[in-house]
């Protein structure tokens, strides 16, 4: 199963802040999101408290668009350009 990892910033050395396998999120090794559909959940059940939902172009949190995804970069906020959140590498 592939694995998507999203580092803090661009610091792409450093140890991952998320890395996502199938429909769970880990940060340091522990479950803290479960995604279903386009719908991702706090903790490890898929139900109960929406952490954010998302699209192929946004991370919305409370029906705002709080990111935007461009190629290999998240940035904070609704436009790609600015302060990069994370950075996405396929492995």
């Amino acid at each position: 199963m592939s694995k998507i990892c999203l580092y803090n910033s661009d610091n792409v050395k450093a140890a991952p802040a998320y890395e996502i396998e199938g429909d769970k999120v880990y940060s340091q090794g522990t479950v803290q999101y479960t995604i279903v559909g386009n719908t991702v959940y706090q903790g490890s059940f898929g139900g109960g408290i929406s952490a954010c939902t998302f699209d192929e172009q946004h991370i919305y949190i409370n029906a705002q668009a709080a990111y935007t995804v461009d190629g290999d970069k998240i940035y904070k906020g609704p436009f790609a350009g600015g302060i990069i959140a994370w950075t996405i590498v396929k492995e």
